[in-house]
């Protein structure tokens, strides 16, 4: 099999369904082994895009996203650099829903990366009680397939959310100050969206 070949086989099981496990917080995830993923180095995380009627920072949640692989420990994660010129063609792409293997071929080439990240932000409430999901998987760039998947819908009036939101921040944030507490959790967009992808990328650990 072809690389090109393998990249378009990995493209279209991204839109299989499978089976997988559920934590205590709704989140549903799937991987390869640890030695399958060893042989994964660098990753680039690439734009995303939302769900029909979701309006979410997109970027924001990427560049989230991208923090959490790298305190996973097991990848390098290598930018899309701003000015590049895959960036306008990769981002028209992911808009129209039209991102062509050739593309992620010539991105691995380029940027000796060994897999992609894509995403999907499923759902997303800005206020309290907030809310936000995330469709992403893992994709290799050598052989197509995938190497992870995960996916979670997070919301703040679940209690078993709640319960982790509080333990996570007490866990991720424990050296900041705030009159607020945990609760600045609860109250800022950008914390919640950073305990989601946080969360989300823990099921590679």
């Amino acid at each position: 099999m072809t690389r090109r070949s393998a990249v378009v086989l990995g493209l279209i099981l991204c839109a299989c369904q499978s089976t997988g496990s559920r934590d205590a917080v709704p989140i549903f995830s799937e991987r390869q082994s640890d030695e399958a993923l060893r042989s994964v180095q660098r990753v680039m995380v690439l734009p995303m895009q939302n769900a029909d009627g979701v309006t979410a920072e997109t970027e924001q949640v990427r560049d989230s996203l991208a923090r959490a692989l790298v305190r996973t420990g097991r990848f390098e994660v290598r930018p899309l650099p701003d000015g590049s010129e895959e960036q306008s063609r990769i981002y028209d792409s992911v808009r129209r829903a039209t991102l062509a293997p050739r593309d992620l071929v010539a991105l691995g080439e380029r940027y000796q990366i060994d897999a992609v990240v894509l995403g999907t932000v499923t759902s997303f409430r800005p206020y309290e009680p907030p809310q936000f999901g995330l469709r992403t998987r893992m994709l290799s760039l050598h052989d197509g397939s995938t190497l992870w998947q995960a996916e979670a819908v997070l919301d703040a009036s679940d209690d078993a959310v709640a319960a982790d939101v509080r333990r996570y921040a007490e866990d991720e944030q424990a050296e900041e100050t705030s009159l607020h507490g945990w609760r600045m959790t609860f109250l800022s967009p950008r914390r919640f969206i950073d305990y989601g992808t946080s969360r989300i990328a823990s099921t590679l650990r």
